[in-house]
């Protein structure tokens, strides 16, 4: 089978806005870092807070 036979489905531009780096300015940036650090946060706070309980049911 030739390239031109092949089924397309998306266009370039869209496979570049699927698959292609994201074109952050400064603003999507700062809140993508501010989303991704309360995760984190989350996260780690989720962690500790199960550690505490398991201990406190243990005892």
């Amino acid at each position: 089978m030739t390239k031109n036979e092949r089924l397309t489905v998306l266009t370039e531009a869209e496979k570049f806005a699927l698959y292609g780096l994201p074109d952050f300015d400064n603003d999507h940036d700062l809140i993508l870092k501010l989303v991704f650090n309360s995760l984190k946060t989350l996260n780690i706070t989720s962690k500790n807070s199960t550690k505490s309980y398991e201990k406190a049911s243990t005892s």
